[in-house]
């Protein structure tokens, strides 16, 4: 269970049902960073990474400002996301979630493009090396 901006919600719940992903993260270390709609909304590799997997987990589209995070329940396993799985000969295996919000009309990869809303939870499976990313560099946008 993580705690983000006074919400509980499980790892499994955030990474759209799949358990045995979340699995590998439980007891993890995890970082939370809020764009408020006057931020950048672009977001840049935080490490060097190989991209295994993608998932596109439909939701809802709260406003995640801390005063509305604090009344939803579970809301950052709520919203729609991007989960992104990355491999490193460093790190290991680590995960990106990208979460939607109220004025977010769009998410896009750069390896991927466009993020069509709606559906079910759809994944992409990376062969190794097809998309390798450094630390630093776009990798999507909001």
């Amino acid at each position: 269970v993580y705690q983000a901006k006074g919400q509980a919600f499980s790892t499994t719940a955030l990474v759209g049902g799949d358990a045995e992903l979340a699995a590998r993260f439980q007891n993890g270390l995890f970082a939370n960073l809020y764009l408020s709609p006057r931020d950048y909304h672009r977001i840049h590799m935080p490490a060097a990474g190989r991209l295994v997997r993608m998932l596109h987990v439909p939701g809802a589209l709260f406003s995640v400002n801390p005063t509305t995070a604090r009344g939803v329940p579970g809301l950052f396993a709520r919203n729609e996301r991007v989960v992104c799985v990355f491999d490193d000969d460093t790190l290991g295996r680590w995960v990106l979630v990208l979460v939607g919000a109220t004025i977010v009309g769009s998410m896009a990869t750069v390896w991927q493009g466009r993020i069509e809303r709606g559906g079910s939870v759809k994944a992409w499976d990376y062969a190794p090396g097809q998309v390798t990313l450094a630390q630093g560099e776009e990798i999507g946008r909001f």
